[in-house]
């Protein structure tokens, strides 16, 4: 069933990451139960104008109007200029609102959402934002310079919770950070949504039936995802230097870019690893690497974001039947994900990386019964069904409003979850 509703949305569909994977899924779902979306993305300033096969990522529907923006995607250091930017798209919009005259705009992304939402008096629809982490404890810790610190931790400060307190509804991954946020500020719960994040089932049954598995000898060690210094791909990799002494057919598998490319090559050459790293790929190529994995690592560094998400390629393993060995974040157990029934849990250190592969590669029993468990716990991540729902609290809380109205039939609410 579809709602006579138009949405505006600000979102990152031509990046590399699972950001940009997720955004662009969820867009393609609620795409189904509304009238039309249009979908304003920002693009690298050179990709537009340099760029002639560029073209969108994902195959969107019919009623999804893709607009590129240039982006200018700068260090941190830089936040004064972007803001300054995201300024004058916000004074656009008020143009394009009155235009289009969208029932909602949805935003991911926070500098846009801060410009839009200071000029929220001009504004006559409810603005909703996903809100992910506190830009200031991601970043903070990659500046050495203290006075520089400072400057940005306050700017980032003011823009978060500034975005916080003027948005409409906001969007959170988890119960973990919807607490977060409430304990941060004074935002109210029911303010806040959790929208989870999902998988194309159609997408991943077609990654089943495209060919079989590939032939090979050995044990594949697979990452996915930026080779960032959270990450914790390169533990990863001294980890597997350590199980190579007891299976010495084993082959370290990424996919994936990043700043630590050269480093975990140094590591892997110096100790005779076999090991591959793609680049950068489409969602398509990296799935189909995924489902010829003999187990997906994920071991991340705690941050708050990380303790917060869950990442959504756990969730395409699971759907392709991987066992996945993950650092034990918050956001998991309190989920209610068991060690060693529905996960194999360990701590972003080298000996505990290997402890957990060796165990898992040397009992045929406890890989046999995560592969089981895997497409079970990912079928309540669809994007149709997380999208349906969403859509549906949305509405319900914007009619209890005293501010707007999306002149809809009133829909009981059950609960703050899309799931």
């Amino acid at each position: 069933m579809k709602h006579r509703i138009r949405l505006i949305s600000f979102a990152p569909l031509f990046g590399q990451g699972g950001d940009a994977i997720n955004e662009g899924q969820l867009i393609n779902a609620l795409s189904k139960y509304v009238e039309s979306i249009y979908c304003f993305t920002f693009v690298s300033f050179f990709r537009i104008f340099l760029d002639k096969s560029l073209k969108a990522p994902f195959s969107f529907n019919k009623n999804v109007k893709l607009i590129t923006l240039p982006g200018f995607p700068l260090p941190y250091i830089f936040v004064f200029v972007e803001l300054l930017y995201h300024m004058l798209i916000g004074l656009i919009y008020i143009l394009i609102e009155r235009i289009i005259k969208p029932n909602i705009t949805y935003i991911r992304g926070r500098l846009t959402a801060f410009s839009l939402l200071t000029l929220k008096p001009f504004i006559s629809r409810p603005v909703v934002v996903k809100f992910d982490n506190f830009a200031a404890d991601d970043v903070l810790p990659l500046l050495k310079q203290k006075q520089l610190k400072g400057v940005i931790g306050k700017l980032l400060w003011v823009v978060d919770h500034y975005t916080l307190r003027r948005a409409d509804l906001l969007l959170v991954n988890s119960d973990v950070m919807r607490s977060l946020i409430m304990e941060k500020s004074s935002i109210e719960g029911h303010k806040i949504i959790v929208c989870p994040p999902g998988i194309d089932v159609k997408k991943i049954e077609m990654i089943k039936k495209s060919g079989a598995p590939s032939v090979r000898e050995g044990v594949r060690v697979g990452f996915i995802g930026s080779l960032t210094w959270w990450q914790g791909v390169d533990l990863l990799a001294q980890a597997v230097c350590t199980v190579k002494k007891k299976i010495p057919n084993i082959e370290l598998f990424i996919i994936g870019n990043g700043p630590l490319w050269g480093k975990i090559i140094s590591i892997c050459e110096e100790n005779n690893i076999k090991y591959t790293i793609t680049g950068f790929v489409s969602h398509d190529e990296a799935l189909n690497y995924l489902k010829n994995l003999d187990v997906l690592v994920v071991p991340r560094l705690r941050t708050p974001a990380t303790e917060s998400n869950i990442p959504i390629k756990i969730i395409e393993a699971w759907a392709l039947g991987i066992p996945v060995i993950v650092t034990s974040h918050k956001v998991l157990i309190e989920a209610g994900y068991k060690d060693r029934e529905h996960l194999l849990y360990c701590t972003p250190h080298p000996l505990s990386i290997c402890e957990a592969l060796l165990s898992l590669l040397e009992n045929e029993n406890l890989r046999g019964k995560l592969i089981a468990s895997g497409p079970i716990l990912a079928e309540k991540y669809s994007y149709d069904e997380i999208a349906k729902k969403l859509l549906l609290l949305i509405m319900d809380r914007i009619n209890k409003s005293k501010h707007y109205n999306v002149k809809r039939p009133y829909v009981r609410r059950t609960s703050d979850h899309a799931s």
